[in-house]
């Protein structure tokens, strides 16, 4: 994954902070004109500077869960996660109004332009969650420009759900929501269902003509998008946020 180049870190707060899920919280930043009017895009990203109880500064990288029409910044992140994640860990502690430091959105976000007049199929897995949430409110706000609207989510189990109250309202919008069970196991394979290949096998060479939003680890986005050229799609059509 190539990051984005961010701006100094400025001051911030924690304003707002939910239990969503199993190991999964919802947190929102105080934010300046500067980083609001920067927020462009859904899919952009911010880098976090926070302290913990000892004094000792951790920085993590979080993809933005709102979107720009929404006017706020707001994130879904994973704590207690053995690959990593200190500092999500440590904003889990803290207290509201506590100051963090923050750099200004970055990124290019998602050419959602060129998914107009098409259907749109995202894809997700875990808290890459954050920025389809982000791309999705965005296409949800200008409804008549897209056709259908699908999402494959795939989860350790429902109560590791983080956005049970989204899914309810994006159904009742007429989003397609297929949830996926799929658990790693110790030698790196996973048990369940894996939410690319399920929406890769349900719509067949319909691909090729659709517009997919498939945010995961990279091997996943490269296996959507190598089934959509060999099916004569465009691959500029699977969005991409970095």
């Amino acid at each position: 994954m190539e990051l984005p180049v961010f701006s100094p870190f400025t001051p911030s707060a924690l304003v707002e902070r939910r239990e969503l899920a199993i190991d999964h919280i919802g947190f929102r930043v105080s934010a300046t004109d500067d980083a609001l009017e920067a927020f462009t895009r859904p899919g952009q990203f911010v880098k976090m500077r926070v302290r913990g109880a000892d004094d000792a500064p951790h920085e993590g990288i979080f993809a933005l869960a709102s979107s720009p029409l929404e006017r706020r910044l707001s994130f879904i992140v994973r704590t207690r996660n053995a690959e990593g994640g200190e500092a999500a860990d440590r904003i889990a502690e803290l207290s509201i109004g506590t100051p963090l430091e923050m750099t200004l959105p970055a990124g290019d976000g998602f050419a959602l332009e060129r998914a107009e007049g098409r259907d749109v199929a995202f894809i997700a897995v875990g808290t890459a969650i954050a920025p389809v949430r982000s791309a999705l409110e965005m296409i949800l706000a200008s409804r008549g420009d897209y056709g259908a609207l699908s999402l494959d989510y795939g989860v350790r189990s429902l109560a590791h759900l983080p956005i049970a109250e989204d899914i309810d309202r994006w159904s009742a919008r007429g989003v397609d929501v297929r949830l996926h069970l799929s658990v790693p196991r110790p030698d790196g394979t996973i048990e369940g269902v894996l939410a690319h290949m399920a929406y890769l096998d349900r719509v067949g060479a319909r691909a090729r003509d659709q517009a997919i939003i498939a945010v995961g680890h990279s091997a996943m986005v490269r296996e959507v998008r190598d089934q959509v050229i060999a099916l004569g799609g465009d691959p500029e059509l699977v969005l991409h946020n970095y």
